[in-house]
């Protein structure tokens, strides 16, 4: 088995002293199989966080005040250079696994929406740019539009990612869908037989009444501040009590 390195973009605005990372971790320990390395990619790492030789922080900057999307590309950028292996697992810290996964074998995890349901809404918020921008960049990569952007753990190609990334104009205004970019690069518009639908695999957490609800039986739970700060948060420890060995302290 190859196993593969699990690179997480790791940046400063956690409200919660990266307990989205703690947790994340916890569940890594308890439910991960067939990766070698986390690679954290970082200039903020948390206080309680202890490196050993499957955890290593390699100091990222975030550079773009106005654009983390770049960032994000920059240090997935690093991340592709330090690793030596033939694929690699691109991996948020708000993400938890609540069953085994194994990321040598992970599967491409597609996203149903098209770029017309991206229309920009009346009420002046406008998170949809990123994907009628990332649909842009693609066309005139002459590929076709393929929605990978799922807020899941994601196993790359890394020669694929590498052109990729040089490929995308990240740089410019609105920022790229970071997935979208690799895994559209990768497989184009078509998508591969052992890809799977984000609902059979996630549960999405984004507000107060998801957060009492959520059933959490899914293989992986996904979450903004609003849902993991109005009760999952404190789910997600109970879930996960113990301590995963890169914490000093809880």
């Amino acid at each position: 088995m190859n196993r593969v390195d699990i690179a997480i973009p790791l940046g400063p605005e956690s409200r919660s002293n990266n307990d989205e990372l703690r947790l994340f971790l916890r569940s890594l320990e308890e439910h991960g199989s067939g990766w070698r390395r986390v690679l954290l990619m970082t200039d903020c790492a948390p206080e309680w966080l202890a490196e050993d030789d499957a955890l290593r922080v390699y100091p990222a900057h975030d550079h773009h005040r106005h654009n983390k999307d770049a960032n994000l590309f920059e240090k997935m950028e690093l991340a592709l250079a330090i690793t030596d292996g033939t694929d690699m697992v691109f991996a948020a810290d708000d993400c938890t696994l609540l069953q085994d996964v194994d990321f040598s074998r992970l599967p491409p995890i597609w996203n149903p929406r098209k770029p017309d349901e991206f229309a920009r809404p009346a009420d002046g918020t406008d998170w949809g740019k990123w994907k009628r921008r990332m649909w842009h960049t693609l066309k005139e990569l002459g590929m076709e539009w393929g929605n990978w952007d799922t807020h899941t753990p994601q196993r790359w190609n890394v020669a694929a990612a590498r052109k990729a990334i040089r490929e995308t104009p990240y740089k410019k205004p609105e920022g790229r869908c970071i997935d979208t970019a690799v895994m559209g690069r990768w497989f184009g518009g078509e998508r591969p037989e052992d890809a799977v639908h984000q609902d059979t695999v996630k549960e999405t957490v984004e507000s107060q009444e998801e957060a009492a609800k959520a059933r959490l039986d899914k293989v992986f739970v996904v979450y903004n501040d609003d849902g993991f700060l109005a009760g999952l948060r404190e789910r997600l420890f109970e879930r996960f009590p113990a301590p995963s060995r890169w914490e000093t302290e809880r």
